[in-house]
């Protein structure tokens, strides 16, 4: 009884609660989104963005192409550990793990807890430790200032203008599907 409990607290207040079946690529993601009634229909839209059967996803391809929160991320990182096209995924020369696109310092500025930095949307970049964009992905000055004009949104629009090249229409859209529901859940400022 007392293990329902604390499993159905801790859900109540996550948003989103993944397991992982198989290993390679033969793995098997299944995600719940918990979260008020009133997100309910965004995230449906997340769900059906990210080519899902509503919580089960087949998922085979590279680093690169992989979006979401930075939990989700960091699940599949360890599961993929040893496939050839997931090589340096934890090396610090090449993509250094999941990139959290609001800084941890500016998630915590701004009024999120560990639980929201873990469901923050993120991604896989090559780019984190490029000397050249060092400046972009741990400027939280900048971040803070976006926030407070443009919000949550105006930061994603930023990171896809400076930094974003790599990624595809779809996934764009997918991230900021991710990133609406993440700060409508947590109360941070959209738009």
């Amino acid at each position: 009884m007392i293990l329902a409990i604390l499993f159905a607290s801790h859900t109540v207040f996550s948003q989103s609660v993944f397991r992982y079946f198989g290993k390679g690529r033969k793995l098997r993601v299944e995600r719940k989104i918990v979260t008020a009634v009133r997100y309910q229909s965004l995230a449906r839209r997340v769900l059906r963005s990210q080519s899902l059967s509503i919580n089960r996803r087949e998922l085979v391809r590279g680093p690169g192409r992989v979006v979401g929160p930075n939990v989700y991320l960091r699940g599949v990182s360890k599961r993929f550990k040893g496939l050839s096209e997931w090589n340096g995924v934890g090396d610090s020369r090449t993509y250094n793990g999941a990139h959290h696109i609001v800084t941890k310092y500016v998630i915590r500025e701004i009024g999120g807890n560990g639980e929201c930095m873990r469901q923050a949307p993120s991604v896989f970049h090559k780019l984190h430790n490029n000397p050249a964009y060092i400046d972009w992905f741990h400027n939280h000055q900048k971040q803070l200032a976006i926030y407070q004009e443009k919000g949550i949104k105006g930061i994603m629009e930023d990171f896809f203008e400076n930094v974003g090249n790599d990624f595809s229409k779809e996934d764009k859209e997918q991230l900021m599907l991710e990133a609406e529901l993440w700060a409508k859940h947590w109360g941070l400022k959209w738009d």
